[in-house]
């Protein structure tokens, strides 16, 4: 296999390590790594809409034409991924960073065959759609030569790109599209799962510029509908938050924003169930993993125990930012797959919660009960075909949804009677 220096020169089959890496451990079983070609195209349009980079280079009379994915190191497997795919482009492996560009024009012909399919979401199409068009010009000149008015096209033309672009209003003909891959993608590159180490809370986040808010907003529509059950609480309605801040000033100061979600049946019922069915390809799957074995700790209350306590500190410790990279890959390797199987063995034996009849849940390690849960759960159920659509803290967040008194919901509760509600026969029943 051909090398140069560090870059991997232009290669279609597999890819082996350079031989200062020990090995590659990429946490997804090989034989599910079969997405169809379109579920790829997907997931690449979304992680190109996080990650990816279109620009112009004027060197002398000539122009180079560049898409570029710049990541941490430690992606070098996902690099060759996208290589082993794509068969076109070069990889350039540094001491914090992996390059893969791609500058040749069968190369931008493939990255042109998926993004003029279906376009990017973000306003990364501006810079697509800028880059096409003066790659095209210059592509499709007439003679060997650049005349001063093509190169003062292309010029202009680069100068609406990246950094100095000014406008990020998107045309009124082009649409959001997200997809299950796409947005796997998405989250692959500007996503993040998070544990609070001081009271265990997690969080679910994708983090951009304030002017996708668009973007944004549609990822919130698709993930609200997503199957799945979860609370309806009057103190938190808004289960996908949308928060804008400002990140701390320099030189290339902008305001910021979030998609948040920190509720656990959500992740539970809804976002994991979601997440388990498609197959990641980036590092960014372990941590994703590591935070569901928290989440299923909580889930049973063993973080009340000292094993569980244990277990979450040294997850933490290995997650997102400070997970080791590339050296001893292999080692931590083994070490995380340990740690899995005792975070198994703890999650193997009964639950640290015990439901008690009035509603309230008893943590049998200690002997208390779970505060804030007196109340008595209100679990509803389509009558026709048995299936749950709401759920409930309390019979007063349930009264408060339906708009009638708590009286009434007892009574439903006591009598199994239906009520009609947007067109379905619903049933209530205790949560016990």
């Amino acid at each position: 296999m051909p090398y140069k220096g560090s870059s991997l020169l232009k290669y279609c089959g597999p890819v082996y390590p350079y031989k200062n890496i020990k090995s590659y451990s990429t946490f997804i079983d090989n034989n599910k790594y079969s997405l169809s070609d379109e579920d790829f195209n997907e997931w690449f349009r979304g992680f190109v809409d996080a990650e990816g980079c279109f620009s112009i280079q004027n060197i002398d009379n000539r122009f180079k034409f560049i898409f570029t994915l710049c990541l941490h190191v430690a992606e070098v497997p996902l690099i060759h991924k996208i290589f082993e795919r794509l068969c076109v482009g070069n990889i350039h492996i540094r001491s914090s960073t992996v390059n893969y560009t791609i500058s040749n024009k069968e190369g931008l012909a493939k990255i042109f065959s998926i993004l003029d399919k279906k376009s990017l979401n973000t306003t990364k199409y501006l810079n697509y759609i800028t880059f096409r068009q003066a790659y095209d010009l210059y592509v499709n000149r007439g003679s060997r030569f650049v005349e001063k008015e093509l190169k003062d096209k292309i010029l202009s033309l680069k100068d609406q790109m990246n950094k100095k672009r000014v406008n990020f209003d998107l045309p009124l003909s082009h649409s959001v599209n997200i997809s299950r891959y796409w947005l796997l993608g998405f989250i692959e590159g500007d996503g993040f799962f998070s544990v609070n180490r001081s009271d265990y809370s997690l969080k679910f986040g994708i983090g951009q510029i304030y002017y996708e808010y668009r973007v944004m907003e549609e990822i919130k529509t698709f993930l609200l509908n997503l199957p799945g059950v979860y609370l309806v609480k009057r103190s938190n309605s808004n289960i996908i938050k949308l928060e804008t801040y400002n990140q701390a000033k320099g030189r290339d100061y902008n305001s910021m924003m979030q998609l948040l979600i920190n509720q656990r049946d959500f992740f539970t019922n809804v976002l994991t169930p979601f997440l388990d069915e498609l197959t990641w390809l980036s590092k960014k799957a372990k941590d994703y993993e590591d935070w569901k074995l928290v989440l299923h700790i909580l889930n049973q209350g063993k973080h009340f125990t000292n094993e569980g306590k244990e277990l979450i500190e040294l997850i933490y410790n290995n997650m997102n930012s400070r997970r080791t990279h590339l050296s001893g890959i292999t080692e931590l390797d083994e070490e995380r797959e340990n740690l899995k199987i005792k975070t198994l063995n703890l999650l193997s034996t009964p639950s640290n919660y015990e439901v008690q009849p009035d509603g309230r849940i008893l943590v049998k390690s200690t002997g208390s009960y779970l505060k804030g849960r007196g109340n008595v759960g209100v679990d509803v159920f389509d009558a026709d075909n048995g299936k749950q659509v709401y759920s409930f803290d309390s019979i007063k967040d349930c009264a408060t949804f339906f708009n009638v008194h708590s009286r009434s919901i007892n009574r439903r509760l006591s009598n199994q009677n239906t009520i009609v509600f947007n067109d379905k026969n619903l049933v209530f029943k205790r949560r016990i």
